[in-house]
């Protein structure tokens, strides 16, 4: 037994190093001026390679604590997907949090949700409000034009978070299918 653990323990030191050069360690942050002044925006991925990383999004308040998370394997996120290297992964995860190309800007570029509706609906595609928002608080959050942070979460849709103008907070509000 003690010379199979020998002979493991010599086997994992030998190869550390080779798993040490392929790990996929990459890291973007910025900020969400719209929110407030010190609302910032963190996302990072680690992983054995770039392809089966973990990706992290934070978004941290005025005070530094955490207020919105997300987790996800990158073979999952379409603008994560593919990236082989921590320099590609790195660019990446600066695009994914990037909001200048975004056109839902605030609430009320969110889609309507019509009465007797089921979900709001962006021509043929469905917006689904998080757990708990019915018609009512979705179109009050519309009508009072709070900050969006939209963010591609898998394939085929876009998660927005948004920083609500009564109470301060800063919470999910539903995610924008669309084609993958």
């Amino acid at each position: 037994m003690k010379l199979f653990l020998a002979a493991l323990a010599c086997a994992t030191a030998l190869a550390a190093p080779a798993f040490a050069a392929d790990k996929c360690t990459a890291s973007a942050d910025g900020t969400w001026p719209e929110a407030g002044k010190g609302v910032t925006v963190e996302a990072f991925t680690n992983g054995a390679t770039c392809e089966k990383a973990t990706a992290v999004l934070t978004i941290h308040d005025e005070t530094g604590a955490i207020v919105y998370s997300s987790v996800g394997a990158t073979d999952y996120m379409m603008v994560l997907s593919g990236k082989k290297t921590p320099a590609e992964m790195e660019a990446a995860l600066k695009e994914w949090i990037d909001q200048k190309g975004s056109t839902l800007k605030t609430t009320a570029d969110l889609p309507e949700w019509k009465e007797g509706a089921d979900q709001p609906m962006s021509g043929e595609f469905p917006f689904y409000p998080e757990e708990g928002v019915d018609r009512a608080a979705y179109e009050k959050y519309r009508a009072d034009k709070a900050p969006l942070f939209c963010f591609v979460p898998g394939m085929e849709s876009l998660a927005c978070v948004m920083k609500d103008k009564d109470s301060g907070a800063i919470m999910a509000i539903g995610a924008q299918a669309f084609p993958g």
